[in-house]
């Protein structure tokens, strides 16, 4: 499933940042800026914690573990059992399941498709699907890479660099053409040609929806705040050494809450 998020508050500062910036070729910044969006979203989904997880479907994880009172294992624990309990918004993680299965089918494992009839079972199936959303983690990440790769090809000038967590991920994932997730990611660079300078890029990868999002919006804001700062400077006449002055020590009048 492909992760939305609201983009116009980047396309307000991008339009800001050209019009202080008319030394940049519109289309060239445009991927350069979203090479790094891609990038930083990587790294932010790979540091995703598993723990964390089971918070956003609404569940509590819950641990059962048996003392044997007889036999070779008297007085011993068995192996802990681990399943997931629905907490206060106890529809949360139902309807998130039975709508990928009503409408993303394709989207979960096999073992997880179908319609569950009761309780019980539904119990069964939702621990299932937070266990495989867990460990989803690292495929999400890697579900950028084809995007990434399409617009590290057209950034020009070495004006970018990856960062390790997009080295690693594309090192682990090296064969691209035949891992299954790291191609659900797709990119479309913006042509300098076209009528309306755009770009697209997306992550289709199974739980992307989920646990991508937040990572993509922070790494958006993180572009954002980059150009918000280059227009602060620029509407001062500040030179970079000095805005980076004026920028840390404003950091640090904040940081003992003086004025």
């Amino acid at each position: 499933m492909d992760v939305f998020v609201n983009y116009k508050p980047f396309e307000t500062a991008f339009s800001d940042y050209i019009e202080k910036n008319v030394k940049v070729k519109v289309a060239d910044e445009l991927n350069r800026r979203a090479a790094s969006i891609i990038m930083t979203a990587m790294d932010l989904t790979k540091k995703v914690a598993p723990d964390k997880i089971p918070k956003e479907f609404g569940v509590n994880q819950i641990i059962e573990q048996k003392l044997f009172a007889r036999g070779k294992k008297a007085g011993q624990l068995s192996k802990p059992k681990v399943y997931y309990k629905p907490s206060q918004d106890k529809g949360k993680v139902y309807k998130i399941l039975n709508w990928r299965r009503k409408f993303r089918p394709d989207s979960l494992p096999k073992r997880l498709q179908g319609a569950p009839t009761g309780n019980t079972k539904m119990k069964g199936f939702a621990t299932k699907f937070v266990k495989s959303v867990r460990s989803s983690c690292g495929y999400i990440a890697a579900g950028w890479i084809p995007a990434l790769q399409e617009f590290l090809s057209v950034v020009k000038g070495g004006k970018l660099k990856t960062n390790e967590a997009s080295k690693n991920l594309q090192k682990r994932f090296k064969y691209i053409e035949n891992n299954k997730f790291a191609k659900m990611g797709y990119g479309m660079p913006a042509d300098a040609q076209d009528v309306i300078i755009k770009c697209t890029f997306g992550n289709a990868a199974r739980g992307a929806s989920a646990i991508g999002k937040d990572p993509l919006i922070k790494a958006i804001n993180a572009e954002i705040g980059d150009m918000k700062l280059y227009i602060q400077k620029e509407i001062l006449g500040l030179s970079k050494e000095e805005f980076q002055r004026l920028n840390k020590l404003s950091s640090y009048m904040n940081l003992f809450g003086r004025k």
